[in-house]
């Protein structure tokens, strides 16, 4: 029986996990192993989860997000179960992401980023300020898990007091089941996309299920907000 691997280059084959630990611990080597995927090639192929494409030059990112009638949103990471259901309006395609779109486009626009810049530093200042006096601080959790859900009820101009809230919701959200799901931004995704998916529709290649994915997503638009 001919799989994915056998349709797949040898020279284009890599065992690249973005969810290995060890690319972040104990020394950060995630940058170092993008540049080494790049220098393979401008796609290359994991058999990781299932198999899945790696998009890593810009030119063939842009395509990737500008051609959703052969690259889809959805599945929109590599281990999020099949029957868990869509994250709306992230794995959505066109023309029913165009519709949350311009119900959310405004609340993204230049205008009411440049408006939202001083709530944001305040956020950013409280949040050092707890744990400023102490020398040190537990970054994940006393900083980065925090910092989203404030941003976004500042982003909603609801009372950033409802945090501890929206913080618990999201830890359930990435964690169902005690799965870890990544919904957030991993180091190093300016240079390479690939905590989020895109499935190809390309009649060339086979049609991947569950987590298999053609890897790409614009870490300046984390929402899908700007597509589609």
């Amino acid at each position: 029986m001919t799989t994915a691997m056998d349709r797949v280059p040898p020279d284009l084959v890599t065992d690249f996990d973005v969810y290995e630990p060890s690319l972040a611990t104990p020394v950060d080597v995630f940058q170092q192993r993008v540049a080494e995927l790049a220098a393979k090639g401008p796609v290359v192929y994991s058999p990781a989860y299932g198999g899945h494409w790696i998009v890593t030059r810009y030119k063939e990112i842009q395509q990737v997000l500008t051609d959703p009638s052969t690259f889809s949103s959805y599945p929109n990471n590599l281990v999020t179960p099949a029957d868990f259901g869509k994250f709306i309006p992230l794995e959505l395609d066109p023309p029913e992401h165009t519709a949350y779109r311009h119900v959310l486009q405004p609340l993204f626009s230049p205008q009411r980023m440049k408006k939202l810049s001083d709530d944001i530093r305040t956020v950013v200042n409280g949040l050092i300020d707890e744990f400023a006096p102490k020398g040190q601080a537990e970054f994940i959790s006393e900083f980065a898990h925090e910092l989203p859900a404030r941003v976004f009820l500042a982003l909603m101009d609801w009372p950033l007091e409802d945090a501890a809230l929206f913080a618990e919701a999201d830890g359930a959200s990435v964690a169902p089941g005690g799965a870890c799901l990544v919904t957030g931004t991993h180091a190093g995704t300016t240079s390479l996309f690939s905590t989020t998916g895109f499935r190809a529709r390309m009649p060339a290649l086979p049609s991947f299920s569950g987590a298999s994915a053609m890897n790409a997503r614009n870490s300046a638009d984390p929402c899908g907000i700007m597509s589609g």
